[in-house]
């Protein structure tokens, strides 16, 4: 038993707190787990996090109000969407932009193919998915996916046949042909789907949503939903553990994560997210983002309210059996 309320949120809190740019709001881990790269919507700037010191070790300046961070496959490269209509490369080796491609809408969310040669950008305005050559950094195709119905979230299926978008004002799912360039269906998931993570073997995909507080379960073999998560809350952001046991969801409104048993599809615990002191004397710093590097062991936390990253620690050991995480030391 804790001894008293210092005790109780370094049990249960976070290891680490970083703090980076304004409104950080997204966050992806190159491949090789080396770095985090972090978009701060406030301060249009990419903070780079070293992963084994988790120190801010670089910033990269980027425009205006970028928005969304996927990292090519061999680490070498991160694009960056921005709010104002453009996406930024940003070479991981000298963290220097490198190009600026202007698009004719405001992207949004953003994901790259397992084999790095496409990046799929949702245009949530213009109800459109612009797909990028990554050897010429140009954009080959527009593809209307919805009418008025916001896409918001996208992911890639872990061959790289398919492309799933959320669609915030549709409460669906568009499963898109990635050879053609189609959509072949659109899926009913329920009220302001948001999110989105297909598990690492590929067989299914967790939707969060802005309203309906609960999480989907696509099953991609049928495209159907097997299961709907009753969380309680909203939800942002989502990330599968690379095993593939865990989901970990992002809570904005209560600034916490809770970690879904895949086997069961059960939430099996809630991890406050931040120092312990936030939740007396500042406000919600609202948990929007989370990654997990690449061997399982850490997950990133974006606070979008604030300037800050929070890392939970995965216990290898544990989260095979119950997901539960460390016992926590007091943030740094």
């Amino acid at each position: 038993m804790p001894r008293n309320i210092v005790d109780l949120f370094r049990r249960r809190g976070t290891h680490d707190i970083i703090r980076v740019g304004s409104n950080p709001n997204a966050v992806a881990i190159t491949p090789d787990g080396t770095r985090a790269y972090v978009t701060n919507g406030g301060s249009e700037t990419v903070s780079v996090i070293d992963i084994t010191t988790n120190r801010v070790t670089d910033t990269v300046r980027v425009g205006r109000l970028p928005s969304g961070v996927a990292i090519a496959p061999d680490s070498a490269r991160a694009y960056v969407t921005h709010g104002t209509g453009s996406v930024s490369v940003i070479d991981t080796a000298t963290n220097t932009v490198t190009d600026t491609i202007e698009l004719d809408v405001d992207p949004g969310a953003v994901a790259i193919a397992p084999d790095g040669t496409r990046v799929y950008i949702t245009n949530p305005w213009s109800n459109t998915l612009t797909v990028l050559d990554t050897t010429t950094n140009a954009v080959t195709d527009t593809i209307d996916v919805d009418v008025d119905d916001l896409p918001n979230g996208v992911a890639i299926a872990t061959d790289g046949s398919r492309a799933y978008i959320t669609h915030l004002a549709g409460d669906s799912v568009s499963v898109l042909d990635t050879a053609t360039n189609a959509v072949t269906t659109t899926i009913d998931v329920g009220d302001h789907p948001s999110k989105v993570s297909i598990t690492p073997d590929g067989t299914h995909a967790y939707i969060t949503h802005l309203a309906g507080d609960s999480v989907s379960v696509l099953d991609t073999t049928t495209n159907t939903v097997t299961t709907t998560i009753d969380v309680g809350d909203i939800t942002g952001g989502v990330a599968i553990t690379p095993d593939g046991n865990r989901a970990l969801v992002a809570n904005p409104s209560n600034n916490t994560v809770w970690v879904i048993d895949t086997s069961t599809n059960t939430v099996t615990d809630t991890v406050p997210i931040g120092h312990w002191k936030w939740r007396f004397s500042r406000p919600a710093q609202s948990t929007t983002a989370v990654a997990i590097t690449p061997d399982g062991t850490h997950a990133y936390v974006a606070q979008s309210r604030g300037k800050w990253v929070s890392v939970i620690t995965i216990n290898p050991a544990r989260s095979s059996l119950d997901g539960s995480f460390d016992p926590l030391a007091s943030p740094s």
